[in-house]
């Protein structure tokens, strides 16, 4: 459990289904992603118990990345046999009694998500304020209008974002910084990086299809 959602790690499903922890992770950070469509992914550091080895650096998943990760696999008799014990792994840890909280991220989460996929820096209050501007958040607050109640999701105390509206967001608030004037975008957003939007929310929009 992580925050009172089920998860599992890389090292976990490296075990479980006979491949190399390198080449599991390999696999997660060449397809990041695809897979942060689903939250983010999270990265720790462990120490290697036995000699002087260098700490291992493994990935924190939630079963939806857990899911995801073994689509990308080839589907082995012991891929197929782990799937039905992940499978298990989770529905017992939901039958345990934990709240449902789907994966969505803070503002600071999604601010480095923009800086780490877009190369743009950002703080958190120039998001919040193009954001209002653009007529996607309420003015004074953080609480979303309407139209876009489902990009986020009240946790009870705060407003996070669905990192899977990250390229539609992304492209909304670039064009209302842009009809403002800031400079710092119409510098940043070349052609491709209009492009990379595009293929985004149109691979996005095709699988939805």
């Amino acid at each position: 459990m992580s925050d009172g959602v089920p998860t599992t790690t890389s090292l976990i499903v490296a075990e479980g289904t006979q491949n190399a922890h390198a080449s599991v992770l390999r696999l997660i950070r060449g397809n990041l992603a695809d897979f942060e469509e689903f939250g983010l992914v999270g990265f720790e550091i462990r120490k290697i118990a036995a000699g002087p080895g260098r700490p291992e650096s493994y990935a924190v998943l939630n079963e939806e990345h857990a899911t995801l990760l073994l689509t990308y696999m080839r589907n082995s008799v012991i891929v197929k046999d782990f799937k039905k014990r992940l499978v298990r792994e989770f529905w017992a840890l939901k039958r345990s009694g934990s709240e449902f909280q789907p994966n969505t991220v803070t503002w600071m989460e999604l601010a480095a998500l923009i800086r780490q996929r877009y190369g743009i820096s950002l703080e958190v209050a120039d998001i919040t304020r193009a954001l209002r501007d653009g007529g996607v958040l309420m003015q004074n607050c953080s609480a979303p209008k309407k139209a876009y109640r489902q990009w986020f999701w009240f946790t009870g105390s705060a407003w996070t974002v669905h990192p899977h509206v990250l390229p539609e967001l992304v492209r909304k608030l670039v064009d209302t910084r842009r009809a403002l004037g800031d400079m710092q975008s119409q510098l940043r957003l070349d052609l491709g990086f209009d492009e990379q939007l595009r293929r985004e929310i149109e691979t996005k929009r095709g699988r939805a299809a």
